[in-house]
């Protein structure tokens, strides 16, 4: 690198006392860059490329919110942004400050505005309250992976389509077959799986798989991932 000042074209945001977290991607698909900013007091905003990943142009900020309309707050670390369902648009995942991990699925918005309704969410069959901080871990032809620290140890989680539990990259009656095979197995069944365990129940119930892992998984019939 040369040794060369650097000097700041625009300040986005001017804060002390709170938390930043950034992330540069891009959410609208055009093949531009676009910055992502989390601030403890205003939110998560997407700010939009307008120009060229060589010369970049922002525009004003958008407020990411969810159904209601109200802003995504309370997080721990950098949000991650992931196509999780393969439709095409950018899915929201967040590690909360109080409460569980959450996902958001978009709507089919290429701003991601609104958001669907927060989903706890689903890590290796069963709720996740004690991250610290997480990442996406992407390699060439791999399934992708979500990092998560948790209680000072790293932990990967395959992301796959909601329902391939066979990890074929498709959802067909093959999964459908392997979910019947443990009908209303429960977490003190020795034969537990929590790989079936794809619709979590209720906080403070035992999971158990049932007709809402089955529904789960004819949601993305014949998807690909």
């Amino acid at each position: 690198m040369n040794n060369e000042e650097l000097t700041p074209g625009r300040v986005l945001l001017n804060r002390s006392g709170e938390k930043l977290f950034e992330k540069v991607i891009d959410i609208n698909r055009d093949h531009r860059k676009d910055l992502c900013v989390y601030s403890e007091q205003k939110g998560l905003m997407i700010y939009r490329n307008i120009g060229t990943d060589a010369v970049v142009m922002l525009d004003n900020p958008e407020m990411i919110v969810n159904e209601n309309g109200a802003g995504i707050t309370g997080l721990k670390c950098c949000p991650m942004i992931w196509d999780l369902d393969c439709d095409g648009w950018r899915d929201l995942f967040v590690v909360r400050t109080e409460a569980f991990m959450q996902q958001y699925m978009s709507n089919g918005d290429s701003t991601m505005l609104p958001l669907s309704a927060a989903e706890d969410l689903n890590g290796g069959g069963k709720r996740v309250d004690d991250a610290m901080d997480a990442a996406l871990l992407l390699l060439p032809n791999r399934i992708p992976k979500m990092v998560l620290l948790r209680e000072g140890k790293l932990y990967a989680y395959a992301m796959r389509l909601a329902g391939d539990v066979t990890g074929d990259g498709v959802v067909n009656i093959a999964d459908i077959s392997n979910i019947a095979k443990v009908w209303e197995l429960t977490q003190e069944d020795n034969e537990w799986n929590p790989l079936f365990n794809l619709e979590l129940s209720k906080q403070g119930d035992n999971e158990v798989i049932d007709i809402k892992d089955i529904s789960k998984t004819a949601k993305n019939w014949e998807m690909e991932e």
